[in-house]
């Protein structure tokens, strides 16, 4: 059989990917920011309706214009996090976390270093990597890891923010739309979605390389039917894996001698133990694509008590900066959270924080972040009826109107898949119970 090997360049594959689920008709600014890829760290596309034009970055050809890497902000956060003790390219999540709790006071020396030029570009006097690497050392020096990271968040929010507006400027726009693994950075992109005149935002789930794949499919059909033909459609959920079934976890945990209690209201049992302070995961269907859990393997707890999280963080020996992150149902979204039409898109998939409303903050503790900011998730019964009628049971025992919502693996491993490694956790003690649609599963 013939095959055909199809090229496409990294950072059009990943605005491509975004594209594609990008709702609007016209005036899209499409951004991509990562630590780099087929010699680039940037890419600016603008697309009218009819064209996407290339602004900066990579086109169809590999290679066709390289960055100087000293310029990279992703490789900037990158080196920042391996000057604070933790592994770059993996723990820049802790840093976004720890920002809150630091000052930015080397915040401007870090921006002096680059320049967005007239034509929306960013530069640097730095000259590649190991000029960036060895002058930010230099900058961080015998600061605590809270400033380092407080500094690298406010430089790479102010210095994208401002880039944006620039690109903005020069285009007509009125959507923005993101991708690449800086833009896994949830305050920033809370900080691109406030800049004026924009309407709405959205940054694909596996804004990493891992959606890359994604982009190289749009490609190669856009070059094979041409950018008129492309089906674009509104991404309504993430839950691309393997669909296993809660009978799939059953059989498996009778196998192995654990408690099963099947039952016909599995969301209302376990909302039960939920509300009395247990902390469960539930398995439920395909899982997600991206970094984020999104209720297909989520552990589920009430926001309740802040002290949740260091207990969830103690079995799952994490150590982490963030709270865990809320999930909303559809109606209490804009109540408990500043949820509008700029960012509610984004919500469905927990790419952006948004501010708490004050009066929710001091009762769901366990979610809101010191800056009095969370990373929600808007969930719609058609797309996981599960984990929204657990909530919605939840919310009618105990009031409250979101849970808890943590990716379901231990510190440094993968989300949990299939229903054997579920049923590791559960052995492990990672949780107390497991819910799926046939019922809880106990440890025996």
């Amino acid at each position: 059989q013939e095959t055909q090997i199809h090229f496409s360049n990294h950072h059009l594959s990943h605005v491509l990917s975004s594209l594609k689920y990008s709702p609007w008709e016209n005036d899209t600014l499409l951004v991509s920011c990562d630590g780099g890829g087929d010699g680039a760290q940037y890419s600016a596309y603008h697309f009218d309706g009819k064209t996407l034009k290339t602004l900066w970055g990579g086109d169809n050809t590999l290679f066709s214009e390289m960055h100087n890497a000293g310029a990279s902000i992703g490789l900037a956060y990158a080196y920042a996090t391996q000057h604070t003790g933790f592994i770059p390219n993996r723990h820049e999540g802790k840093l976004t976390g720890l920002a809150a709790f630091g000052k930015p006071v080397v915040k401007d020396t870090i921006l002096s270093h680059f320049e967005i030029t007239d034509d929306g570009k960013i530069q640097s006097d730095l000259d590649g990597k190991d000029g960036l690497e060895k002058q930010l050392a230099a900058i961080f020096d015998g600061l605590s890891r809270e400033d380092v990271s407080a500094s690298i968040q406010v430089a790479t929010e102010e210095l994208v923010v401002r880039w944006v507006e620039k690109l903005a400027s020069l285009n007509p726009t009125r959507y923005i739309s993101m991708s690449g693994g800086v833009f896994s950075n949830v305050r920033l992109n809370q900080k691109v979605a406030e800049i004026q005149g924009v309407e709405e935002v959205f940054i694909f789930p596996a804004m990493g390389d891992e959606g890359l794949p994604v982009g190289n499919c749009v490609n190669y059909l856009i070059e094979k039917q041409g950018l008129e033909n492309l089906e674009r459609q509104y991404l309504s959920h993430a839950f691309l894996g393997h669909p296993f079934k809660g009978e799939d976890l059953v059989n498996e945990a009778l196998h192995k001698g654990f408690k099963v209690e099947l039952s016909e209201t599995p969301a209302e049992d376990a909302a039960k133990l939920l509300a009395e302070g247990q902390a469960g995961a539930i398995f439920h269907g395909a899982m997600e694509m991206g970094p984020r859990a999104l209720g297909a393997r989520s552990i589920l707890a009430s926001p309740e008590q802040r002290e949740i999280n260091d207990s969830i963080n103690k079995r799952l020996q994490r150590t982490e900066f963030m709270p865990f992150a809320p999930y909303v149902l559809p109606e209490d979204a804009s109540d408990v959270f500043n949820i509008d039409e700029k960012n509610r898109y984004a919500c469905q998939f927990m790419t952006i924080t948004t501010d708490v409303n004050e009066k929710w903050r001091e009762q769901i503790p366990a979610v809101v972040h010191v800056d009095g900011t969370a990373r929600p998730q808007i969930i719609e019964r058609e797309d996981n009826w599960l984990y929204h009628d657990t909530l919605k049971a939840f919310k009618t025992i105990s009031g409250f109107p979101c849970l808890v919502n943590t990716s379901f693996n231990a510190h440094e491993e993968p989300i949990i898949n299939s229903p054997v490694e579920a049923l590791t956790a559960l052995k492990d003690d990672r949780v107390d119970f497991l819910l799926c649609e046939k019922g809880l599963i106990f440890q025996s």
